[in-house]
């Protein structure tokens, strides 16, 4: 497989994972709160501006937002390994190029779902129906 297929694979099963864990996160009365406040005190979308910036390393001044690392620890807790694992399976990328795409998108999916909340004026109820909805 070629690097930008395989880049687009890893891509579409990064987005995948991370929307469908937390909506699976969201599914629970304590998940659905905790996604709401780290979206209400972290991640509103602000992050979105500097795209280029966050992608070269530059958190913006909101290293909340733009820690990857943090990010991913939260949505997928001790599972990361396996869905970097599987990941790395499904697409034939390296776990090392599939753990820093993980590490960098994270941050714009939660920027893009605090962006949604923000501008939707989603509460805890409609920010958990929404990552339902678009999880695949």
């Amino acid at each position: 497989m070629h690097l930008k297929i395989k880049t687009s694979a890893a891509t579409n099963g990064i987005l995948s994972s991370l929307i469908g864990a937390l909506s699976k996160n969201a599914s629970t009365p304590e998940g659905a709160a905790s996604l709401n406040n780290a979206l209400e005190q972290d991640h509103d979308g602000g992050i979105l501006d500097n795209i280029m910036g966050l992608l070269g390393g530059d958190d913006g001044g909101n290293q909340k937002a733009s820690n990857g690392a943090g990010i991913i620890g939260h949505i997928f807790g001790d599972k990361v390994g396996g869905v970097v694992e599987g990941l790395s399976k499904s697409t034939g990328m390296d776990t090392s190029s599939i753990g820093m795409m993980l590490i960098k998108l994270a941050p714009v999916v939660m920027g893009a779902l605090g962006k949604v909340k923000s501008q939707q004026g989603l509460d805890q109820k409609r920010t958990k129906r929404f990552t339902t909805r678009y999880s695949f």
